[in-house]
C-alpha cells in the first residue's frame, strides 16, 4: 500500500459502499463538505466511460480548526479525501489520503497529534465499512393502525413515481419494504381496539418508536 493512503476492499456494489462510507465517516465525526462524481465528470466533459467513481471530501470540524490554528496554510490540503471506486458489480475499493501527509508536506510536527487523530477516525471508518454487519440481526417491530400503514404505503408509492432513484438497491430495497407492508398480518392477542393494528418488522439498527 503507498505511504499517502488507507485502504480497504469491500465485496458490494458501488452504491451500497458509497452509503456505507458515509455513515462510517459520520460516526467517526466526519462531514461530508464535497462529492466529485468522477465518472459523471468525465462522460459529460468528455465523452468517456468509466467505472463509478466518487471523490468524497471529508472534515472534522474540530480536527480541521486544530490544524489551522497550528499553520493555516495546511487548509490547501483539507479536506481530507476519500475515494469510492468500483472494480466489478460487487466490489468496491474505499480510499482515504493518508492524514500523515500534513505532516510531511507542511513540515510541521507540531501538526502529528492533529494527523494520527484523523488517521486512527479515518482508519475506523474504512474497517467498519470492510466489517459491515446488517442491521436485520436487530430487527425491531413497529404497530400501525390500518390508516398509518396505507399512509406509508402511499408515500412510498408516491416517492417512487414522483422522484423515483438512480440507486437500484434503493430502489429494491423500498420494493421489498412495499411488500412487507403489503402482507403486514394483524397483530393476535391484542385488545380489541387494537386488533385492527399491523405489524411491521423494520430492519434498522435502532429501536423505531411508533408513528402516531
Amino acid at each position: 500500500m503507498p505511504a499517502y493512503k488507507i485502504d480497504v476492499t469491500t465485496e458490494v456494489g458501488f452504491a451500497t459502499a458509497v452509503r456505507r462510507v458515509k455513515d462510517a465517516l459520520l460516526q467517526q465525526g466526519f462531514g461530508v463538505l464535497t462529492e466529485i462524481d468522477v465518472a459523471a465528470t468525465m462522460r459529460e466533459k468528455l465523452g468517456i466511460e468509466m467505472a463509478p467513481y466518487l471523490i468524497i471530501g471529508a472534515c472534522m470540524p474540530a480536527l480541521a480548526h486544530r490544524a489551522l490554528e497550528i499553520d493555516p496554510t495546511v487548509g490547501l490540503l483539507l479536506p481530507c479525501n476519500v475515494v469510492v471506486r468500483a472494480m466489478g458489480e460487487n466490489t468496491t475499493l474505499v480510499e482515504a489520503a493518508d492524514p500523515r501527509m500534513l505532516v510531511q508536506v507542511a513540515g510541521n510536527t507540531e501538526l502529528a497529534p492533529v494527523a494520527t487523530e484523523a488517521r486512527e477516525r479515518l482508519t475506523a471508518a474504512l474497517a467498519s465499512v470492510q466489517n459491515y454487519q446488517s442491521p436485520a440481526a436487530s430487527s425491531v417491530q413497529v404497530q400501525l393502525e390500518p390508516g398509518e400503514l396505507q399512509l406509508m404505503m402511499h408515500a412510498l408509492r408516491s416517492f417512487l413515481s414522483d422522484f423515483g432513484h438512480d440507486e437500484a438497491d434503493v430502489l429494491s430495497d423500498i420494493h421489498e419494504l412495499l411488500g412487507k407492508l403489503e402482507v403486514a398480518p394483524p397483530v393476535s392477542g391484542a385488545e380489541p381496539a387494537a386488533q385492527s393494528a399491523s405489524t411491521v418488522s423494520s430492519e434498522q439498527s435502532c429501536p423505531a418508536p411508533a408513528l402516531r
